[in-house]
Order: C-alpha cells, then sequence, then structure tokens
C-alpha cells in the first residue's frame, strides 16, 4: 500500500520590500535621535560656553571693582599720610617757633636783668660832684673780658661836665667784674657791644 505523504506547510517568503523599508525606517529615526543628541550637546556646549563667559566677564567685572577700590584706599591712605606728615610739620613748626619766641622772652628778660645789675652795681660806687647842675646823659662803651672783668672803657658821648663823666668812668672801673649771665649767649651780648647811658638824675 503506498504512503500518502503530508503536505508540508508553505513558508512564506519575506517581504524584502517591507525589510527594507523597515531598516530605513529605523536608521531615519537612529540619524535623527543622533542629531537630535548632537543638536542637544550643541545646545549644551553653548550654554556652557556662555555660561564660562559670564563667570569670567562677572571674575573680571569683580577684579576691576576689587582694584579700583584697592587704588581708592591706596589714594585715601596716601592723602592721609600726606595730611598726617603736613600736621606734623605744622606741628614742629609750631612748636619749634613757640620755643624760639620763649627762648627771646628769655634772652630780652635775661639782657635786661642784667642791664639793671650792672647799672645798680656801677651807681653803687658813683659820687657824684658836687655843683653838678641839670641832668646830663654820659655815654661809655664798655669791652669785657669773658670773666666779666673791664677791659676797657670808652667815652662814646659826653655830658659836658667832665668831672661827671670822669667820676662815671671811675665806678665803671671800681665795679669790675660787672655781673654776666650764665647764658653764652646772652652773655655775648654784653661782652661784644655794652653800651652804657647813665644820667644823674635817673
Amino acid at each position: 500500500m503506498p504512503k500518502i505523504e503530508a503536505a508540508k506547510p508553505e513558508v512564506a517568503k519575506p517581504d524584502i520590500a517591507l525589510e527594507r523599508a523597515e531598516k530605513k525606517r529605523l536608521a531615519k529615526e537612529a540619524s535623527e535621535q543622533l542629531e537630535l543628541r548632537r543638536q542637544a550637546e550643541e545646545k549644551t556646549r553653548i550654554e556652557k560656553e556662555n555660561a564660562d563667559r559670564a563667570v569670567q566677564a562677572e571674575q573680571r567685572r569683580q577684579e576691576l571693582l576689587q582694584r579700583a577700590q584697592a587704588r581708592r584706599e591706596m589714594e585715601q591712605e596716601l592723602a592721609r599720610q600726606a595730611q598726617e606728615e603736613l600736621d606734623a610739620e605744622e606741628t614742629q613748626m609750631r612748636g619749634a617757633l613757640q620755643r624760639q619766641q620763649a627762648r627771646s622772652s628769655r634772652h630780652a628778660q635775661l639782657v635786661g636783668e642784667f642791664q639793671d645789675r650792672i647799672r645798680s652795681k656801677i651807681l653803687g660806687y658813683l659820687r657824684l660832684p658836687q655843683h653838678l647842675s641839670g641832668n646830663p646823659e654820659v655815654v661809655f662803651k664798655v669791652m669785657l673780658l669773658p670773666n666779666g672783668e673791664v677791659l676797657r672803657v670808652i667815652l662814646v658821648r659826653g655830658s659836658g661836665q667832665p668831672a661827671y663823666d670822669q667820676e662815671m668812668e671811675r665806678a665803671i672801673l671800681k665795679a669790675s667784674p660787672l655781673p654776666l649771665p650764665n647764658e653764652r649767649d646772652v652773655a655775648a651780648v654784653f661782652r661784644d657791644d655794652l653800651i652804657l647811658k647813665f644820667r644823674p638824675r635817673d
């Protein structure tokens, strides 16, 4: 009895056109996804560059502000120092002027004091001549040694009454040594140019 073979099922043949279309679609999607990713990355890169530039610009601005502030502070400090130096110089000058005025005042005071002491000592030795008329003035220049010793007496202007002039010169010589201040600059006033004026009635 002959064998009857079962019929083989038909295998569907792949649709090559559909397969190609699907591959093309997938490739297109992949390309689009790649392009979208590239665009996103480019956008991110640009945004990052912009952000970096903004940060750099802000840093630069802050740096310029800090430099300007530092320059202002330096200028203010220099101005303050200059003002302090000026104030110190003015204070020093005022102090020096005050000291000079004090020395000048003390100098004048000592000169006046020792002029009175010299006159007083000389007049202590004076014996007015009899028959002296009026109140004549006689002027002498007296040269002194550093210790006050009278070195020389010069008649600068006579009184017109020789007896009075001679008695006045004798009193100056007898009063030697004349009192002098200890301060050298004041004593020099008397040693270098001591001019004495006398009137018998003063």
